[in-house]
């Protein structure tokens, strides 16, 4: 990353709030309790409200309503509700918007969810550990997105970048166009900044820069980059987008067909949603 500015912005980040640091420690646990992840996320009422909110949505389409964060564990399971917690602690930790993407608090929080259950429902075909191993990073590796946001409203720059972003299919290279880096070192720098584990950072790190991945995390990255062009910020599961992730997932040497239905059964969700409110 060659911004100085967001250097500074990065720097300038508080320490990590007791709750993220417990459920850092927690995820290295082999032996997951989920008693001990409820007890964690009790301390803050915006990661359980957040929880409620996730397992209530149309995405799951639970038979009942889901009042309290156990039951929540138990239908969404330790890793899902352990990268929900993760995610909001985390986006609250940084405290500022997306203002210049176009974007409020509720889209990112719905493209978000979008973005796992199109995980789920398309790597747990294939490789369920690797599902598992990649919840936690599809729901934070936009989180550079944040700081990219501040600086370009610091700098007046909003319409202009805006305007970029409607006419390029690329949405990490209006960022380097405007910034020199892109979300996804932006996200590894300040997790970096935080200690936090090196693995999560690296399955992060390369997303928009495919060509200089290191092969070991070559297949995290390219997955991660394929739920991130189809669940895009701008344009989340449009045709366009899930054309051009359908493309990548044929290059990057990836089932298809698999894909394919995965996104039928997120849009099935979607639609079912829709008519419910």
């Amino acid at each position: 990353m060659k911004n100085n500015l967001l250097y500074e912005k990065i720097d300038a980040l508080p320490p990590l709030p007791r709750t993220i640091l417990e459920l850092e420690e927690f995820k290295r646990t082999p032996d997951k309790q989920p008693e001990v992840l409820l007890d964690i996320i009790r301390q803050d009422p915006l990661v359980v409200a957040t929880i409620l909110k996730i397992a209530n949505s149309a995405m799951f389409g639970f038979k009942s309503s889901v009042e309290t964060p156990n039951r929540a564990i138990n239908l969404l399971g330790i890793n899902f509700t352990l990268s929900i917690a993760f995610s909001t602690s985390i986006k609250n930790a940084i405290k500022t918007d997306l203002l210049a993407y176009g974007v409020n608090s509720n889209d990112f929080f719905e493209i978000t969810n979008m973005s796992s259950t199109l995980l789920s429902s398309w790597v747990s075909q294939f490789d369920p550990y690797l599902k598992d191993e990649l919840l936690l990073p599809t729901f934070l590796q936009e989180t550079g997105k944040f700081l990219i946001s501040d600086l370009i409203m610091e700098q007046n720059q909003k319409e202009n970048f805006l305007n970029d972003l409607q006419t390029s299919e690329d949405i990490a290279s209006v960022e380097r166009k405007y910034l020199s880096t892109t979300t996804s070192e932006v996200t590894a720098c300040i997790f970096r900044r935080w200690n936090l584990h090196e693995k999560l950072i690296n399955s992060i790190e390369f997303v928009d820069n495919i060509q200089t991945c290191p092969h070991e995390h070559i297949t995290d990255s390219k997955i991660l980059n394929i739920i991130k062009t189809i669940c895009n910020i701008e344009d989340p599961l449009s045709q366009a987008s899930i054309f051009q992730g359908l493309e990548k997932a044929k290059s990057f040497g990836f089932d298809t067909i698999q894909l394919e239905e995965a996104i039928k059964q997120v849009q099935t969700k979607i639609n079912r949603q829709k008519e419910l409110t």
